[in-house]
């Protein structure tokens, strides 16, 4: 989604042409990005026999979200070239989310649980997911205009699938510790030389 949208200019993002290079850059981030979660092991081939066709569906559903977060980067990139700020542009954002979560809650009538004594058995890391999505809304506001769309995507997805394995590997904040395989390591140079392919 990001390089279609660097091609089209989307949202006015800056355009760059879609070479074959960009193409097969992108073939490589994908292929790469399967390899490091894992999806060509025969454990999770084995999961996937098993649990039929509702699993693609919610792959399916993963995707669309992904293209969804690629058009997030090219319209936060142009608020905040419009507004002059990519602080204000993140703000904006999470503004208009928190929203349109408030409603969602009220449409679905959930229950409020509150946050009294919720601090005091968990890590105090649990509360900082706001500060983290505030960062990364305001780092693709920026990196947008500037790098483009399709460029500043993989790059975070070679970020997410760096950290990623870092955490499965070391058991970090929390997560059970999994074994990482060698053809999840060279599915993240194939990521790296994907993005590069893709950045020149």
């Amino acid at each position: 989604m990001g390089l279609i949208i660097d091609t089209t200019g989307l949202a006015h993002s800056p355009q760059a042409p879609l070479t074959l290079f960009r193409v097969l850059g992108a073939a490589a981030v994908l292929v790469g990005s399967l390899a490091a979660v894992g999806v060509f092991s025969k454990k999770n081939i084995g999961q996937t026999q098993s649990q039929g066709a509702s699993i693609w569906l919610w792959r399916l559903f993963g995707v669309v979200m992904g293209m969804c977060q690629a058009t997030q980067v090219a319209v936060n990139g142009y608020l905040g070239t419009v507004l002059g700020s990519p602080i204000e542009s993140a703000l904006v954002s999470f503004a208009v989310g928190t929203t349109a979560l408030f409603i969602l809650l009220l449409v679905t009538r959930t229950k409020w649980r509150g946050i009294n004594g919720a601090g005091k058995k968990n890590p105090w890391w649990m509360w900082i997911g706001g500060v983290i999505g505030a960062t990364v809304i305001f780092s693709t506001a920026y990196l947008g205009p500037i790098i483009g769309t399709g460029v500043t995507v993989v790059v975070m997805l070679l970020g997410m699938m760096l950290a990623s394995l870092m955490i499965d590997a070391f058991g970090i904040l929390g997560s059970p510790r999994r074994h990482i395989h060698i053809a999840q390591l060279l599915g993240l140079v194939v990521i790296i030389l994907g993005v590069t392919m893709i950045r020149i």
